[in-house]
């Protein structure tokens, strides 16, 4: 059984997935990076108006993006920008077939007993490519990434073409033209928690400081190794996958507070509890209902808040 979701509307989310079986399908070539884009500022606006992202970075074979999510919209974004930008892709190095490896992880980041484990992952993110010994510094990175953004205190824009409208159009006229389709989408990223009460100035200089210190640290845990470059990175082919594939547990919690890791631990097992309670009564009731009755799941069953009730999108209880 996959591990429960669990949703605070004060969490703050790493978010990761990779491909299927993590082949460098999401190469940073020009039309990659141009589907990122556009997917993801049309999802934010679509479908995640309220979250907030902090961080992202895309490399050849997985992203991660560091967010909260105060309204419940996680679950419905990812879904829909997850989809269109595998269709995008798939279209792009022409093949079909599954494209990531799994569901997304929505790692939930210890905010509450220091600000360390949320910096650790910010860093983690913006400097990933940096981390894996493809390029030397971060502004290097040939891929989508919230980097420049930081940097430059700039909206992250999207162009692409409307299929939908434009495929319906041409049915019916033959000469439409793809540019009268094209939309574009912009967002921008919101302000860490912990930087909130700070002027611009004292923001950029302060992230450019933990961008410094940890390129060091990632070069000396990488035994200053050679970087592989963006040149080689681009001669990679899309069906080309790391020699050691990472497998790396799931698990549900980030901190290294042991007694933050412990509370979290206990209760996430009353949280799970509840849940499979939920799902037992209504195993329960189904039984003894005519099946053809229509319920409210969110009203009839004891869902834990917070928890992500069968065929729904939203939190219980949001």
């Amino acid at each position: 059984m996959k591990p429960l979701r669990i949703h605070d509307s004060n969490y703050v989310y790493f978010v990761t997935n990779r491909t299927h079986q993590q082949r460098f399908f999401v190469l940073p070539t020009k039309e990659n990076n141009k589907a990122i884009r556009y997917w993801l500022a049309k999802s934010k606006n679509k479908h995640g108006k309220h979250i907030e992202i902090y961080a992202f970075i895309f490399l050849s074979n997985h992203f991660h993006i560091l967010l909260r999510d105060p309204a419940g919209e996680l679950p419905r974004f990812m879904n829909y920008f997850q989809g269109n930008l595998a269709r995008a892709i798939n279209r792009n190095i022409k093949r079909k077939g599954k494209f990531w490896q799994r569901e997304y992880h929505d790692l939930v980041v210890d905010t509450v007993s220091s600000d360390e484990v949320f910096w650790d992952r910010y860093a983690y993110t913006a400097l990933n490519a940096v981390k894996s010994g493809l390029v030397s510094t971060a502004t290097q990175w040939g891929g989508v990434s919230s980097v420049p953004h930081m940097l430059c205190n700039t909206p992250i824009t999207g162009k692409g073409l409307n299929k939908t409208k434009y495929g319906d159009k041409k049915r019916h006229n033959k000469n439409v033209k793809p540019k009268e389709f094209e939309e574009t989408f912009e967002f921008t990223l919101s302000t860490p928690p912990f930087l909130e009460n700070q002027e611009e100035s004292a923001r950029l200089k302060f992230i450019q400081s933990l961008f410094k210190s940890a390129a060091v640290a990632y070069r000396k845990a990488r035994l200053n190794k050679p970087v592989l470059g963006m040149k080689k990175v681009l001669k990679q082919s899309f069906q080309d996958r790391p020699r050691s594939p990472k497998q790396s547990p799931r698990t549900r919690f980030k901190s290294f507070c042991a007694d933050a890791k412990m509370d979290f631990k206990k209760m996430y097992k009353t949280f799970v509890g509840i849940y499979k309670h939920a799902v037992h009564l209504m195993f329960v009731y189904f039984n003894d209902t005519d099946r053809n009755q229509h319920v409210s799941i969110d009203t009839t069953f004891p869902w834990p808040p917070g928890s992500y009730p069968p065929t729904k999108h939203k939190p219980a209880f949001m």
